[in-house]
């Protein structure tokens, strides 16, 4: 049987405390690269693809 680092009585604290750590230290940096890509360099493809990109529109929302 598996047994858990942290007693199940610390399940609620460890949630947030994991919620936290997410929403200030990777979401921001996860949402700069997102909108670099998406507003910035734009999404680049290949001519290889089959797809012309001078004909395509990309829909992000």
């Amino acid at each position: 049987m598996e047994v858990g680092a942290f007693p199940k009585t610390w399940g609620l604290f460890m949630q947030d405390l994991m919620r936290g750590m997410i929403m200030d230290m990777l979401w921001p940096e996860i949402k700069n690269a997102i909108e670099e890509l998406s507003y910035g360099k734009g999404v680049r493809i290949s001519r290889a693809c089959g797809v012309d990109p001078n004909e395509i529109s990309l829909d992000i929302g």
